[in-house]
């Protein structure tokens, strides 16, 4: 992990995996993913890096113009659902969470990052229960550049 990284370029890898793996990013921001189900297209995403921690100290507490980072990144994905089969489209949809798992794993390269799944907290049926939106939870750790 010697290539420094910001947390803009954590989050552009993970973009440019899932849009090789034939998934469309949103328009809207990440938070506001999933809420107004007009706005959702089939095989859509959202990246989000909700937190970010940093080790910036030499031991010393002198700066370093680089440090240790761990960033959380969750991937909010959307899979329509037929209304006359949802029980049947649910199956489908694990099967499309599975995919966006497989297209970020597979996308992005350790040679500058660790990448780990953390969890999948979150699999809810849109109140209109056209859509099940599911939230993918990542950690990544890189380096961090202070200058």
């Amino acid at each position: 992990m010697s290539a420094r990284l910001t947390v803009s370029q954590v989050r552009e890898r993970f973009d440019a995996a899932l849009v090789a793996g034939g998934f469309t990013r949103s328009r809207f921001a990440p938070d506001s993913f999933g809420r107004d189900t007009d706005h959702l297209l089939p095989k859509s995403y959202s990246v989000s890096t909700p937190s970010s921690s940093i080790d910036a100290f030499d031991g010393r507490d002198n700066y370093r113009d680089e440090g240790e980072a761990t960033t959380r990144v969750e991937v909010r994905t959307a899979y329509r659902l037929r209304s006359d089969d949802q029980s049947g489209d649910y199956g489908l949809a694990l099967d499309h969470e599975q995919a966006v798992i497989v297209a970020v794993m597979d996308g992005i390269t350790g040679a500058k990052l660790h990448l780990r799944l953390d969890s999948v907290p979150d699999r809810s049926v849109s109140l209109d229960g056209a859509w099940l939106i599911c939230r993918i939870r990542w950690t990544v750790h890189h380096r961090f550049a202070f200058v």
